[in-house]
């Protein structure tokens, strides 16, 4: 091995670290990147496949570690496929370029160990459909960037801790753990071709290109997020102290969401012609102090949601109009915020109280599963009505100005109850309990 230069950055950083670390940490963890054993030798382009571009002179092979950290402004190209150890790249000038091309094919570089970089790693190719192929377990601080050319696929496979950024100018093909504190910046899109687990800690998702996931988990903790993502199956676990606006589209049957939807925060389940319909479980303990929207972009194509256990609204559950279909409601959920059905609604195996604002602009049935309301406080109001079969109903106290149409219903009211309200129990088999307040009406037809 070469005697280290005590002028190069590795060399004073190493140095620096024995000054500083007691002798017992000293020694370097199994999580450390091994010394280089061949380093680029000059401050100019040239081939990673040329042996004298290599100090000590030779390609690096499998079980070498390769550092890149001569000053200057250089590329090394990458034309050939290879297998390393280690890469190191502390040159924040130099840049690396992984490139497909007719000569050699689809052309990947695998970094069985760990890889650093804070300069510029390229994924590019040329001369037709060849593809570009990063492998590693890579902490990003420069630059990771798949650039335009004549066709191909881009890819990263891996782990990868940004905290740089990674800029998306051709689609990007992702596989395994992406950890970002940094910049994702998609001008093109971004598609999983295996399992990901993308865990949004920091900085920003942006960019017109859309993030598309299917089968993965995706973590939302903080950082701005305005490009288009698209979660297919997907378990979106989201921190309610999340700052920085995020939206993303629930699709496909079914995915999940959790955790706890922060103000800024906006979750959509959609149905569309692609996907079918939008299904989502909600976890229990789920919290929405953000927007949950309900649509479509299909005709026919419903949007529901069904929680786990309990959930709690405390922000606003919109169902849209969108193209079509009903906006559905199940399971056992607690309402203190808002809830507004502009489209139609069902209401199917729920238990639902309400403390909040429940407005129906458009009508909110039953398909006969039963369905328990417990009208505790709040208001029920709008144009729509709500008619509901097999339904338990317990009005406490609170407004409803929306029509009430119960078919084989237990109605239950409080004497206590104010605010004003009417039902109508309708049909052989419904029961009136309790006591009718002065402000309560109930036809029974």
């Amino acid at each position: 091995m070469p005697t280290p230069d005590p002028s190069s950055r590795r060399f004073l950083l190493a140095l620096a670290l024995l000054v500083l670390l007691p002798l017992s940490a000293a020694a370097p963890s199994p999580a450390e990147a091994a010394p280089c054993s061949k380093t680029w030798a000059t401050a100019a382009d040239g081939l990673w496949t040329d042996p004298a571009n290599w100090s000590p002179i030779g390609v690096p092979k499998a079980g070498d570690s390769a550092c890149i950290e001569v000053a200057g402004r250089y590329t090394v190209m990458l034309d050939d496929t290879r297998t390393i150890s280690d890469l190191d790249i502390t040159n924040a000038d130099a840049t690396l370029e992984i490139r497909g091309n007719g000569a050699a094919g689809h052309i990947a570089l695998t970094v069985s160990g760990l890889a650093t970089n804070t300069g510029i790693i390229r994924l590019a190719a040329i001369d037709d459909e060849w593809n570009a192929t990063l492998t590693a377990n890579l902490t990003n601080i420069g630059a990771l960037a798949t650039v335009k050319g004549s066709g191909g696929r881009r890819a990263f496979a891996g782990t990868l801790a940004n905290s740089g950024t990674v800029l998306v100018d051709w689609p990007l093909s992702l596989t395994g753990a992406v950890t970002n504190t940094g910049e994702l910046r998609l001008n093109q899109g971004v598609a999983d071709s295996g399992a990901v687990t993308f865990n949004q800690n920091a900085g920003a998702i942006t960019g017109p290109g859309t993030l598309s996931l299917q089968n993965d988990a995706f973590n939302y903790n903080h950082g701005k997020v305005d490009a288009p993502t698209r979660l297919t199956r997907v378990t979106l676990t989201t921190a309610g102290s999340a700052t920085g606006g995020a939206t993303f589209t629930l699709l496909g049957n079914p995915s999940t969401l959790a955790g706890t939807v922060s103000p800024g925060t906006t979750v959509i389940v959609q149905g569309d012609a692609a996907a079918g319909f939008g299904s989502s479980y909600v976890a229990a303990g789920t919290v929405n102090n953000g927007t949950l929207r309900l649509t479509s972009t299909a005709v026919f194509t419903e949007a529901q949601i069904f929680t786990l256990g309990l959930f709690t609204n405390s922000g606003a559950i919109i169902g849209d109009v969108g193209a079509g279909g009903a906006r559905g409601l199940g399971g056992t959920i607690t309402n203190t915020g808002s809830m507004t059905f502009d489209q139609i609604g069902n209401f199917s195996d729920l238990t639902l109280t309400n403390t909040g604002s429940i407005v129906l602009n458009a009508p909110v049935i039953g398909n006969g599963n039963p369905v328990t309301i417990n009208q505790n406080a709040g208001s029920i109001t709008g144009t729509g009505a709500l008619t509901l079969t097999n339904v338990v109903f317990n009005y406490v106290t609170g407004p409803i100005t929306a029509p009430m149409l119960f078919t084989k219903g237990t109605l239950t009211t409080a004497g206590s109850a104010t605010g004003g309200a009417s039902f109508t129990l309708q049909g052989p088999a419904s029961t009136l309990a309790g006591t009718v307040s002065p402000t309560t009406a109930v036809v029974i037809r």
